[in-house]
């Protein structure tokens, strides 16, 4: 049956009548060129969408081809040559709810219907990489028509399918518009890397089960987060339900970032043509915001009939350290007041009564599975025992009472291909061997992929990629455009990158970033295990220098990168806070990270990041960062704030403790209370 799908799809598009003058195209149409892309495509199709299909689901694709066909000239048309991008959007929607009609899809058949949205879906994209490229003017899909013709056919068009959504949209300068606007990133060529399609997606069904009740719900607002440890695999399922929901005409989804979060908040109306999804990594800092606009959507009309945000963050409620404390992001999304009731209001109940799904270990045959296909990409292939190895190891190394993670199977499994000889299985290590095939090895002139590859063997070059690496890792992405504004400390770095021709640094960019597009960021080294240990390394080859570390944690602490590093930061705590190697960045209440007194929220961050610190260390050094932080609280005596950051911190240590040590630890948590006796969240603290 697919093959037959396949076959048709490839007819299809060899039929295609090319644009009038423009025959000589038709001579570079390598055929079996285009037989291998739509294979391609199919490989997919077949892995995503036809598996999962009964033999009595099959669609009647003589009729979606013939649609197709007979609507070149308008529907298919518009899809491209529409000027604005909402309408070209409209246009893909209305194509593929009209082949689904034509294909004999009923409603209610949601596998029918989404195995005709990624037909379509396929068709388009061959059409835009495929057939555009190869005529002059890219603007226009003629096909076989001329320019005042396709004109006439696309206003009839608009008139006939999107009068009533130019009605409802005053689209310039909207919410709309904005939205559309988000550039949304591209799959990644790195074969770690959430973005990748380059390994299968394996297991989770469970958790896509939920995913999608909660598009299902009747709710108009609903709100609800995906927890657990990094390397879990929250981004990785997020990703692969979303590219899901591409081909679903109800809705469309958005990943939105720091910056979008503020500046949806200035809009007094949220309309748009259809429901939309969005998904919030790290969204612990922008919590507050998604509160806040939850509050606003919750009293205001002007929005899509259903809006969903999927939160991405690493604690979940009562989940990582005891059922009566909530993380912090959590307390910062609700907030107080109206804000707090609209957040409780339009919770999801989604699993377990709460709106927190924690991801649970991934299944002994999903983990198998996803190591013989990264064994397979890699050009190997691993017999049982070995696979059956790895994952011992990998649990062995990991140490995690949930069970292992996805990313710690696939770094063993790496190892283990790789033939190294480990005289110490730890994540350091295995992290530190990965990293070494991208920087090589100078002291025995062994090269990498960016010291030969990128750089080319230019040692300086490769220096300042490391420099401007390292700071990008830890602030969130280095924009190229910006680098005026860069502290002098980053400058020379820069320089020696941006000297570059405007082509030689696209390709440098796109080299580093394993990305096919150029946006013009150099973006941060991920899965964030990797990106952390390396800026951590990094700091560690060069602590002794002590200006310069100064320097840098001046800068990161500034108020241009106070909240990304405050994020990135938080999360090398949750993951290396202790490991022996990079202790010095986290003893004794972390006093070689702590800003300057008069940074304002940047030290109110490193306050709040204290008490992260205080659940993640050993008894003994969450005792010695509880004493840095009672200094510190003691210090700005008549500030409220960081009094309740200390009460949280007690509350961290107490739940650390035995019973004889944590009965001593809350008397020190009733006489703070008793002494803020006005401060209602301090009580609430010591009540839990």
């Amino acid at each position: 049956m697919l093959g037959f799908v396949k076959d048709n799809l490839v007819s299809l598009l060899t039929e295609l009548p090319l644009e009038k003058g423009k025959q000589k195209a038709a001579e570079r149409i390598d055929q079996e060129k285009l037989r291998r892309r739509v294979g391609e495509q199919m490989k997919k199709y077949k892995d995503d969408i036809f598996e999962c299909m009964g033999n009595g689901e099959a669609f009647d694709l003589e009729n979606a081809n013939q649609y197709i066909k007979e609507h070149l000239f308008d529907s298919v048309s518009a899809c491209f040559n529409l000027d604005l991008k909402w309408q070209q959007e409209q246009a893909r929607r209305s194509l593929m709810d009209s082949v689904q009609t034509a294909a004999g899809v009923k409603e209610g058949n949601s596998t029918r219907k989404s195995a005709v949205n990624q037909y379509v879906k396929i068709f388009l994209d061959i059409i835009e990489a495929y057939y555009l490229e190869k005529v002059d003017e890219r603007d226009r899909f003629l096909a076989g028509k001329t320019i005042e013709e396709v004109e006439r056919l696309l206003k009839e068009y608009i008139s006939s399918s999107h009068g009533r959504i130019m009605e409802a949209i005053a689209y310039q300068g909207s919410f709309a518009e904005y939205i559309d606007g988000i550039q949304q990133a591209s799959d990644n060529q790195k074969i770690l890397h959430y973005r990748n399609k380059l390994l299968k997606f394996q297991g989770r069904e469970q958790e896509l089960q939920i995913l999608r009740a909660f598009l299902r719900d009747e709710a108009a607002i609903a709100w609800m987060a995906v927890t657990g440890d990094g390397g879990s695999g929250k981004s990785k399922l997020l990703y692969q339900f979303t590219d899901e929901m591409e081909a679903d005409t109800e809705w469309k989804t958005v990943w939105l970032h720091r910056d979008n979060c503020g500046s949806v908040l200035r809009f007094n109306g949220w309309a748009y043509p259809c429901n939309l999804l969005f998904v919030v990594d790290y969204a612990g800092a922008v919590a507050d915001q998604i509160g806040r606009w939850i509050e606003m959507l919750d009293r205001n009309r002007r929005r899509p009939v259903k809006i969903r945000f999927v939160l991405l963050e690493r604690e979940g409620i009562g989940r990582e350290h005891g059922a009566e404390i909530e993380p912090m992001w959590y307390q910062n999304l609700k907030g107080f007041g109206e804000q707090e009731r609209a957040v409780q209001r339009r919770e999801a109940i989604c699993f377990e009564g709460a709106p927190f799904l924690k991801l649970e270990h991934m299944d002994a045959v999903s983990l198998d599975k996803m190591i013989r296909d990264y064994a397979s990409r890699n050009g190997r292939e691993l017999d049982r025992e070995t696979r059956k190895w790895i994952l011992g190891k990998a649990a062995e190394i990991d140490k995690k009472r949930e069970g292992v993670r996805p990313l710690i199977v696939l770094f063993t499994a790496d190892a283990v291909m790789r033939d190294r000889e480990y005289n110490k299985w730890d994540i350091p290590a295995l992290i530190e061997n990965i990293l070494r095939r991208y920087e090589g090895n100078k002291a025995i002139r062994q090269g990498g992929h960016w010291r030969e590859t990128v750089c080319q063997g230019r040692e300086d070059l490769f220096c300042a990629l490391e420099e401007m690496l390292m700071f990008a890792t830890a602030v969130g992405g280095w924009k190229l455009e910006d680098s005026d504004e860069l502290p002098e400390v980053f400058r020379a770095s820069a320089e020696k990158i941006l000297e570059m021709t405007a082509d030689e640094l696209k390709t440098f960019i796109c080299a580093v970033n394993e990305d096919d597009e150029y946006n013009g960021v150099l973006q941060p080294l991920e899965p964030d295990l990797i990106g952390e240990f390396y800026v951590l390394e990094y700091w560690n080859q060069r602590r002794f220098q002590k200006e310069y570390f100064e320097k840098i944690k001046e800068v990161f602490w500034s108020e241009s990168y106070t909240l990304p590093f405050a994020i990135f930061w938080e999360r090398c705590i949750q993951n290396y806070c202790t490991e022996n190697r990079f202790r010095v960045f986290f003893e004794n209440g972390m006093e070689r990270m702590e800003p300057k007194e008069d940074t304002g929220v940047a030290y109110d961050l490193f306050n709040m990041l204290l008490v992260v610190l205080i659940a993640y260390q050993e008894n003994v050094d969450a005792e010695k960062t509880l004493d840095r932080l009672r200094e510190l609280s003691e210090k700005r005596e008549g500030n409220e704030e960081i009094a309740v950051v200390y009460a949280q911190g007690l509350v961290n240590l107490i739940n650390k403790q035995g019973e004889e040590k944590a009965e001593k630890t809350l008397d020190r948590l009733r006489e703070l209370s008793e002494k803020r006796e006005g401060n209602e969240e301090i009580a609430v603290v010591y009540a839990q």
